[in-house]
């Protein structure tokens, strides 16, 4: 079991030196509960400003295990800070991996998602594992426009081991085989991503209740794989390539 003993922001603010606080991820073998090793880390001071702060709930440090490389990954203060090895604590890297675009969009601060080859925050930035190198990026538009006006959607990626979903104006994913991207035209998802690729189907129930965007598609469903369906369009689905 691993998990992370830290001091709250609110107890920070009570308490001289504030800024970086020094915490301490702890590796316990979960039959006997004894300390396997420990590795001290700083989590940053969450300095998001005070109108955010009464509509969103405070970060806290998260752990995410990649069990097939025996990596651990740290995310505190909307940044994926270093990875670990599983068995030892050894630090494999250290950096400040953002999760996330520019502040001001409407996607999430979430951990990135751990893919067994890379870690994929929720910009589509993509970074190897073992060292946390930047390796590409599978799409923009989720927090930044790259066609100009502003952002084209909001949430957050979600994503199994042969798809990432995420909203680029409409639904869309990417197929990590090819790393092509595609869209669903028509069809958005929640502000909580509601796109859950899970046991060969893809579920999508309606989470868009109260929202306001002008969509013509609303409803639940799920879609299962049937690549012969390529063969309705004569010119086939048409992905496009990663950044």
């Amino acid at each position: 079991v691993f998990c992370v003993d830290y001091q709250k922001n609110y107890l920070r603010a009570t308490r001289r030196g504030k800024g970086e606080q020094q915490s301490t991820i702890y590796a316990l073998d979960v039959r006997a509960g004894k300390v396997l090793w420990q590795a001290p880390v700083k989590t940053p001071e969450d300095n998001m400003d005070k109108k955010a702060r009464k509509r969103l709930p405070p970060l806290t440090p998260r752990l995410a295990y990649s069990e097939e490389n025996d990596i651990l990954l740290l995310t505190a203060t909307r940044s994926t800070l270093g990875a670990y090895k599983g068995k030892t604590g050894d630090l494999l890297w250290s950096e400040n991996i953002p999760c996330r675009d520019r502040g001001g969009n409407y996607s999430g601060s979430e951990p990135p998602i751990v893919h067994p080859v890379m870690l994929i925050t929720h910009a589509g930035e993509c970074y190897e594992l073992q060292t946390g190198s930047r390796l590409s990026r599978l799409w923009i538009g989720m927090n930044t426009n790259y066609m100009g006006g502003g952002t084209r959607g909001c949430n957050r990626a979600l994503g199994s081991y042969f798809m990432v979903m995420f909203r680029d104006a409409s639904a869309a994913y990417v197929d990590m085989k090819t790393r092509l991207r595609y869209h669903f035209r028509g069809i958005r998802s929640g502000c909580t991503n509601n796109l859950l690729p899970a046991g060969g189907i893809l579920n999508a129930p309606n989470l868009s209740h109260g929202c306001a965007c002008n969509w013509p598609l609303w409803g639940s469903f799920a879609l299962m794989h049937m690549p012969e369906v390529t063969s309705w369009d004569p010119e086939g689905m048409v992905g496009e390539e990663e950044f």
